[in-house]
């Protein structure tokens, strides 16, 4: 899936550095960075990220203007002040800093990831069963959690804990993907996967990336039954998955492939793996406190090369 660079090229700029498209790459350089005044074309969590670092280093103030609000921005900001920065108004739309010209090191504990804790409550809709996530925030995944709620997962939550159950019973329903704090566009690949279970239909409508599907085919591949066009997907659920291979594209994609496995009859074999792992420490280790049996198949080699086994 190809993601447009064009809101980081345009920060860069207004910094003051150059920007230059080579054959494969670009290069950027700069002799000095001065504070601008900046205003996204759109919501960008990275974008947004980038401009506060070369704000907290720039000469003068600089003023962000329609910036993204996502946890991780925030954490960077709080990191940036812990090590010198003067930055204000993390977590509205209007990000404000003052370039200091040195920054220092420091201890800080970054938050828990909130990608990782949706996915897993949501293979809870598919194992049935309760799941006990720690050292999670909970404020940080209400979107996913109220959708999971609609279609008949239970929760509860306290300041660093997050209790998910299931019967196993999952209705099917519409999904709108979004900037934080609306659901997340990362978590529209696991869900699809989920609402396979839903029998009828349910639909995922993908605002943010809209061709993040490549995931569908690989699903078909297993069995399921899913259209997808100009950023829908249709999904037909209630069928059984029969398993067989599939090849990860991206991290979020190798996680749907690892959910679908845990509903196919047969054992689901997953290529593209170094995806997975870029997105998850120890995967095998981790899915497998869950409850999930990933192994790395060491048999006859994959068609697409190193792949898991994954058995519910």
């Amino acid at each position: 899936m190809e993601r447009p660079i064009d809101q980081h090229m345009k920060i860069f700029k207004a910094f003051g550095a150059d920007v230059t498209l080579e054959e494969k790459h670009y290069t950027v350089s700069a002799e000095k960075l001065t504070g601008t005044d900046f205003c996204f074309d759109l919501l960008t969590s990275g974008a947004t990220i980038n401009a506060v670092l070369l704000a907290s280093l720039a000469a003068g103030i600089t003023h962000l203007h329609n910036c993204a609000t996502d946890p991780e921005v925030v954490d960077v900001c709080q990191l940036l002040n812990r090590m010198g920065a003067d930055i204000t108004g993390a977590g509205t739309d209007t990000i404000r800093i003052r370039g200091v010209k040195s920054l220092t090191g420091c201890r800080y504990r970054v938050i828990p990831d909130r990608l990782i804790a949706g996915a897993f409550m949501m293979t809870v809709g598919i194992t049935g069963g309760t799941l006990t996530l720690k050292q999670v925030i909970p404020e940080h995944v209400r979107s996913i959690m109220a959708k999971l709620s609609e279609i008949g997962i239970e929760f509860e939550s306290g300041n660093d804990y997050i209790i998910a159950s299931s019967q196993g019973n999952i209705k099917p329903t519409r999904v709108r993907t979004g900037m934080y704090p609306v659901f997340n566009s990362d978590m529209q690949q696991p869900i699809t996967s989920l609402l396979l279970k839903a029998p009828g239909y349910s639909a995922v409508r993908e605002k943010v990336y809209p061709y993040r599907f490549s995931h569908v085919a690989q699903l078909n591949r297993l069995g399921a039954d899913i259209q997808a066009k100009n950023g829908y997907a249709i999904i037909k659920g209630g069928r059984p998955l029969h398993g067989g291979y599939a090849h990860a594209t991206d991290v979020r994609a190798g996680t749907c492939l690892i959910m679908a496995g845990l509903q196919s009859e047969q054992a689901t074999r997953i290529t593209g793996i170094e995806h997975i792992e870029r997105g998850y420490e120890d995967a095998v280790h981790l899915f497998g406190q869950a409850g999930i049996g990933l192994v790395i198949h060491e048999g006859e080699p994959a068609p697409d090369g190193t792949e898991y086994t994954t058995t519910a």
